[in-house]
């Protein structure tokens, strides 16, 4: 009996030092959930908005995501009223590990989107996976600056300036 249960935690032992069932890259349920930028004035007569639908994957680990991104745009300033049009994709995405910036540590997330407006024209091909860097700060979704990219493919900061709140 204590031969069995010595191999059964030498075999977990192993398995942790390996990373476990498939959870290679960090955790991104923290993540999860529906986040809403603010309005952006876009010109003197329309402004427009961007949620993220963010949710775990059913049977996948925890270092993986899948969701949608639509970009909602208003005829007014205020992003009120019935929307003049939206855009939106289907994303999938893995996180790739961690990197440190001015603001605190944040995940680097590889995703996938699928290439559609809404409605039932998805393509069957996926568009090329972006780079993302994700941090998370006060209950405020930041999203990696696009004009700063690093070495390694991903933004070396968070814009601090479009925070999107959970909803």
């Amino acid at each position: 009996m204590k031969l069995r249960l010595m191999s059964a935690v030498a075999a977990l032992s192993v398995l942790g030092a390996c990373g476990g069932g498939g959870d290679d890259g960090p955790d991104l349920t923290p993540y999860h959930g529906l986040w809403l930028s603010p309005c952006v004035t876009v010109n003197n007569t329309s402004s427009l908005t961007t949620v993220w639908r963010i949710n775990g994957i059913v049977g996948g680990d925890r270092s993986e995501v899948r969701g949608d991104r639509v970009t909602v745009s208003y005829n007014n300033t205020a992003c009120s009223g019935s929307p003049a049009s939206s855009v939106g994709s289907d994303f999938a995405g893995a996180a790739m590990g961690t990197k440190k910036t001015s603001a605190g540590e944040a995940v680097k997330v590889s995703m996938t989107f699928s290439d559609y407006s809404g409605g039932s024209d998805v393509t069957s091909s996926p568009l090329p996976a972006r780079n993302y860097l994700m941090l998370l700060g006060g209950g405020t979704l930041y999203f990696g600056d696009r004009a700063r990219v690093g070495g390694d493919g991903f933004p070396d900061e968070a814009d601090l300036t479009m925070g999107f709140r959970r909803r």
